[in-house]
């Protein structure tokens, strides 16, 4: 699907997630005015990982809210990279197995969202991750804005885990810079536990960081990935 339509569909659940969240939780957001220089150029959003389920919702609606500095909808839409095997139509596998597969493939592709091969699967273990992150560089260069989730996957513990290696690649091979995020509240978000607590106990936060303009300091870019998305993390978790 093409920009126009992720973008409308990005909107259209903004307003829609804006609103339970708001309610229910007394969603807020947080350092938004730290991306005004990044309303018209290329970004790449990083934040923690506590629900497979819900943290795209969250994130997004995030970066649609309107504010002092930006009109609703100016920073949308943010590409989301995901595993290429949720893209399968058929897909027997947890956490998403058929029927339930279908609908994440149809959304997945109204939100324009970029399947990135994992080493996980035996026909791409042997494959360099700058190929593994081909499309995710190239929407880059062509101006787009990116979120990824460091730590590849939720833990179902609400704990922040050590970075997958592939932020600090796409900001190396770009150079562009990365918008450290943290996601409050997000774990076991619409559980009946959760539900028994006061509003305030079960408030949804999200946090922008200051941007990340460099990962390794002058004259030492050939410092390893794992420093990178180290110095990722350690930013996240100031926010959460």
């Amino acid at each position: 699907m093409g920009k126009i339509v992720a973008k409308t569909t990005q909107l259209i659940f903004s307003f829609l997630t804006y609103t339970t969240l708001k309610i229910f939780f007394d969603f807020e957001v947080r350092g938004k005015e730290k991306l005004k220089k990044f309303k018209n150029k290329p970004v790449i959003f990083a934040g923690n990982h506590n629900s497979r389920k819900f943290d795209g919702f969250i994130t997004g609606t995030a970066i649609a809210l309107p504010s002092e500095d930006f009109y609703f909808g100016e920073l949308s839409p943010v590409r989301y990279l995901v595993f290429k095997s949720y893209f399968k139509w058929f897909r027997f596998e947890t956490p998403l197995p058929f029927p339930v597969s279908i609908f994440s493939a149809i959304w997945l592709r109204f939100n324009n969202c970029i399947p990135i091969k994992s080493r996980r699967r035996e026909e791409y273990k042997n494959l360099r991750l700058k190929n593994l992150l081909q499309s995710a560089v190239e929407a880059l260069e062509n101006g787009e804005k990116l979120f990824v989730f460091p730590e590849g996957k939720t833990g179902g513990d609400n704990k922040l885990r050590k970075g997958k290696r592939g932020v600090a690649c796409l900001h190396r091979e770009t150079g562009v810079p990365i918008v450290p995020v943290g996601i409050s509240g997000s774990y076991k978000l619409f559980t009946l536990k959760n539900f028994l607590k006061s509003r305030n106990e079960k408030k949804v936060v999200v946090t922008f960081g200051e941007p990340i303009y460099d990962l390794w300091e002058e004259g030492d870019s050939k410092k390893s990935l794992k420093e990178g998305v180290d110095k990722v993390i350690s930013e996240i978790s100031k926010l959460i």
